[in-house]
């Protein structure tokens, strides 16, 4: 009994809503476009690096799993639409884990991996940095934040999720990324795909 109601979701359970969810959040701030200044690119970058920081969370947004790595969606003070991902395994639960990109083994001495893909915050946490010291500014806003495990996971109607939320309050490592719109994906070139091919370590 205790664990079905460990596993049972909260009372005010939430629609999922998918990627569609700006239909019914029609005032709530993204970023959409990138064809700007370097000085205008700052300027946004900054602004969004504080919210992500440190504005409130005030609205859970439920969009189902998309894409690889988990990833919650919040409404932050202001209107910004933030996306959380987790840069590690929970700690109680995995005490010694390590998430790298580089694993050793005798035939290849260094070797780059992808992330862990339910875990792939950090790698975007440097990604970011990387980015910005470039001055590129091809990567949204991103910034690292811890976010209490009760409100993370209190709209996490998965299995991992009602034990994630029944374990006791401690702050989550997360990702904080500003939600991107307009955004479109293609193939890669027939030479990247050439190259992919001809060296399987390459990614």
């Amino acid at each position: 009994m205790v664990v079905l109601s460990i596993l049972q979701p909260p009372v005010d359970r939430k629609e999922e809503l998918g990627l569609s969810f700006m239909n019914s959040y029609p005032n709530a701030l993204v970023q959409r476009e990138f064809a700007l200044s370097l000085d205008d690119h700052y300027k946004r970058d900054q602004e969004w690096k504080h919210a992500l920081a440190h504005n409130e969370i005030i609205d859970t947004v439920v969009i189902g799993h998309h894409g690889l790595a988990k990833k919650y969606l919040f409404i932050l003070e202001g209107g910004y639409v933030a996306m959380a991902k987790p840069v590690e395994r929970n700690l109680l639960v995995f005490p010694h884990s390590s998430i790298s990109t580089i694993s050793w083994l005798k035939q290849h001495p260094t070797k780059a991996t992808r992330m862990d893909r339910d875990f792939q915050g950090w790698g975007e946490l440097c990604a970011v940095a990387i980015d910005r010291v470039l001055g590129w500014y091809r990567k949204p806003s991103v910034v690292g934040r811890y976010i209490d495990s009760k409100l993370l996971y209190y709209h996490d109607y998965s299995f991992w999720g009602r034990i994630q939320y029944a374990l006791p309050s401690h702050n989550v490592p997360v990702a904080m990324h500003a939600w991107v719109t307009g955004l479109a994906t293609r193939a890669p070139s027939s030479s990247i795909g050439n190259y992919l091919r001809a060296m399987p370590d390459a990614i």
